[in-house]
């Protein structure tokens, strides 16, 4: 696309390398990296990730994505983290640009910039590091600079970042990003763009190669988009020319058993959040909890067979030495060969002195059994998602969950060595009531009772509380979201009645769950207040410790936008909403059928 040397954009960091804190965040060259010498002819791209070197290295999604970019011959994918506040500062005094890992290149000589939007709170990040990489924050506002994509779950509303963002994939991207690439290798010899063109001419090219790509099924370029204020049911997003899509259909793999793997990723240096091998067993979820955005967007259910997993573990134990295996899914207990994956798993496990770590359970009577064969092997912790601390609200939000048969699974973990469980709850879900938190307390206080009937001795428990959000392309998506106020005073209730020595409790943060309430269900007019607080200096939102509440109530504020009514605000069935555009395979009338059972 750009007519350039990309080997004169080398960084040289050694200077100020120890000037930070953990070096071996930026300086790539780990086991299993790719590196690639191609010509300017070839295509290069920056994987980003907008979060740390820390969080981005455990992210299955970059995995797969930077082994199927780089499986392509002339194609040269290289990742790229947000830098932790030192190093933004070592950059911008010493006015060098955003680099790449492998190749310590500047991502401002990259052919393309690919983004992976995992959660809200990583927007001002995207910021951060577009801002480094000298590159305008507008889409409106490039010429001959790098396109600028993105993929991901909060996708699924992509209009708070659509000033920003030049081509959105919705969905799944295993597929539509192959075809993204074959389509550019062809528009980059056609519509060459060179800086010393005319900027009218790289607009007329940049502008001509952005309607081809609108073309791929999966993919939202904003620019194309306008709204309609005429339509019945209010303003609508709807396509501003007859070639685009009145709706973009998200994306799926249709066959997980085939779909691309990698089994030699990077190996970080340093400690990162999964330092694991990380199966993906399977992906979509049969539950449909009404609260999960996941659930409703990540479709249909699809598995990949006990040989394949068995096959991709052993290869990537070989290229990594892990000691440990995590199943990924977002319900592995819905796994039908569980039995018959941890049988196989558990003796290559043994004979390795490897862990197997299973994610957040939904037990059924068909999963007794299962953790006493577990029992031998290394531990970790075990993960259980009441939600709920009632029989009632957990029907109604679609997790009747077999009590009984949780509580008989845990007391065999107890009895086979497992010494930490983990409870996650949710405060603030529709018709919530004192009795629902009073349930909270008596759970908690009851699973770390059932150690008893093992060793005379309570359990210790972690507990993590989090706070209700109504996500888009959910049945619950019409609901209002409680007050901060509201949160706050449930929180306290539960904070005071929670004092015990085996308990650790942990609250999300409400000011942090209404900014990304903000951002998760508002629109266009959002970008402007994401663009204000990153002016303001927010960056890391998604860390307790570095999240200020305050930049964002001053950004909302001068931006003339009011949060209370994007969050707070119970959304007219009767009318658009702003992610209407955006098909994640469930229609209007199938959410709101289940919508209306709870909640009207």
């Amino acid at each position: 696309m750009i007519k350039k040397n990309i080997g004169q954009n080398k960084v040289f960091i050694e200077d100020f390398l120890l000037d930070v804190r953990k070096p071996a965040r930026y300086i790539g060259r780990e086991i299993n990296t790719i590196e690639k010498d191609i010509d300017d002819s070839g295509i290069h791209f920056a994987l980003c990730f907008p979060d740390s070197y820390e969080i981005g290295m455990s992210h299955l999604g970059i995995k797969i994505l930077y082994h199927i970019l780089n499986k392509q011959s002339d194609v040269c994918c290289e990742r790229c983290f947000s830098p932790w506040p030192d190093m933004e500062e070592q950059l911008r005094e010493r006015s060098i640009g955003l680099f790449s890992l492998e190749s310590q290149r500047e991502i401002s000589a990259f052919d393309i910039i690919g983004f992976s939007l995992q959660y809200e709170l990583c927007y001002t990040n995207v910021l951060t590091m577009l801002d480094l990489a000298g590159i305008p924050l507008q889409s409106s506002l490039r010429d001959a600079h790098p396109l600028i994509i993105a993929g991901g779950p909060c996708c699924v509303n992509p209009e708070p970042m659509s000033e920003f963002i030049d081509v959105f994939f919705i969905g799944e991207a295993e597929e539509s990003i192959v075809e993204f690439i074959n389509l550019y290798r062809d528009l980059k010899m056609r519509f060459p763009i060179d800086v010393n063109d005319n900027i009218d001419s790289i607009k007329k090219n940049r502008e001509q190669m952005l309607r081809e790509i609108a073309e791929i099924p999966g993919v939202y370029v904003p620019r194309f988009y306008e709204f309609n204020e005429m339509l019945e049911g209010g303003s609508k997003l709807v396509p501003a020319g007859g070639e685009f899509p009145k709706k973009i259909q998200r994306r799926f793999v249709a066959d997980l058993e085939m779909a691309e793997y990698f089994t030699k990723p990077p190996v970080p240096f340093i400690d990162v959040v999964h330092d694991r091998i990380s199966l993906e067993i399977m992906r979509g979820c049969p539950n449909r909890c009404f609260f999960c955005q996941a659930g409703f967007t990540i479709n249909p259910v699809r598995v990949r067979s006990v040989p394949k997993l068995l096959e991709l573990a052993k290869q990537t134990y070989i290229n990594t030495g892990y000691d440990n295996i995590s199943f990924c899914a977002l319900s592995s207990a819905n796994y039908p060969y569980l039995k018959e994956l941890i049988s196989k798993m558990h003796s290559f496990a043994k004979e390795n002195g490897m862990g197997i770590s299973l994610p957040s359970l939904r037990i059924d009577k068909d999963f007794i059994g299962i953790l006493s064969m577990l029992g031998d092997l290394k531990k970790s912790g075990l993960t259980f998602a009441p939600e709920a601390g009632t029989s009632r609200l957990r029907k109604l939000i679609n997790k009747d969950i077999d009590m009984e048969s949780l509580k008989e699974a845990v007391i065999e973990a107890y009895g086979n060595g497992w010494r930490r469980l983990k409870l996650y709850f949710m405060i603030g879900l529709p018709t919530e009531t004192e009795e629902d938190l009073i349930g909270i307390i008596n759970l908690i206080e009851e699973f770390s009772a059932l150690k008893k009937s093992v060793d005379n001795r309570r359990a210790q428990v972690s507990v993590g509380i989090s706070n209700f959000i109504p996500k888009a392309h959910t049945p619950f998506q019409w609901q209002q979201m409680q007050s901060m106020q509201s949160l706050l005073e449930k929180q306290s209730f539960l904070r005071k009645r929670l004092k015990r020595r085996y308990l650790e409790v942990n609250f999300h943060d409400v000011g942090m769950t209404f900014i990304e309430a903000s951002l998760a269900r508002g629109g266009r007019s959002v970008s402007s207040v994401i663009s204000k607080a990153y002016e303001k200096g927010a960056r890391f939102d998604a860390w307790r410790n570095v999240f200020d509440f305050s930049k964002w109530k001053q950004a909302f504020e001068e931006e003339g936008v009011n949060p209370e009514e994007i969050v707070c605000g119970r959304r007219d069935i009767d009318k658009h909403l702003e992610w209407s555009h955006i098909d994640c395979g469930y229609s209007r009338d199938a959410l709101l059928k289940n919508f209306e059972k709870p909640c009207c």
